[in-house]
């Protein structure tokens, strides 16, 4: 398999490990616009498994979370799997997440995203990731999101917001979408 992607990545998210990734997004995907899950093979990715998260897009305001790495689990201090992703969003951030979530999936695109949650005033990154289109295998299932992240500097639990009694996951403050042949999708 080979180890780098044909995609130019923005220079916040041009690591070895994304290249690994999105190799492997592009040798599962073949000749078709996405691949489907039958097609996944995560020995491929196995050793980004920890840091890798998987979600059932089931409608703009339902994105479960089919599978979440030890890496997030470490992170928020709980397994969200199961949950709905939107719900462990700021309220005020639930739209636009959703928007960038569905257009990886509906353009289809890879998303580059990245997170400064230190503090509002510090534009330090601290986490970035990638995210890729994953079709389902009949037309019952929902299609899926599978992101992969590196994480620079661990963020203190008390910067997390919570609502409701729920941690809240930090809203990228940068996304950019990557055309694969289909276009870029308008985001709001």
């Amino acid at each position: 398999m080979k180890t780098s992607c044909s995609f130019d990545l923005p220079d916040f998210a041009d690591y070895p490990e994304f290249h690994r990734f999105i190799a492997a997004w592009e040798s599962w995907r073949g000749l078709r616009k996405v691949p489907r899950r039958s097609d996944v093979r995560l020995e491929q990715i196995q050793s980004g498994l920890p840091n890798t998260a998987i979600f059932d897009m089931c409608s703009h305001t339902d994105i479960r979370c089919r599978y979440v790495g030890s890496a997030f689990t470490d992170i928020y201090g709980h397994d969200y799997t199961g949950k709905n992703y939107l719900e462990l969003t700021e309220p005020h951030d639930r739209e636009a997440r959703s928007a960038r979530m569905f257009s990886v999936v509906e353009q289809p695109c890879i998303g580059a995203w990245a997170v400064t949650a230190n503090a509002p005033e510090d534009n330090e990154l601290t986490t970035v990731g990638i995210s890729v289109p994953i079709r389902s295998d009949d037309q019952t299932e929902p299609s899926q999101v599978m992101q992969v992240m590196k994480v620079f500097t661990p963020v203190p639990n008390l910067l997390f917001e919570k609502h409701e009694g729920e941690v809240m996951v930090h809203f990228a403050s940068s996304f950019i979408p990557i055309d694969v042949g289909f276009g870029i999708p308008e985001l709001p």
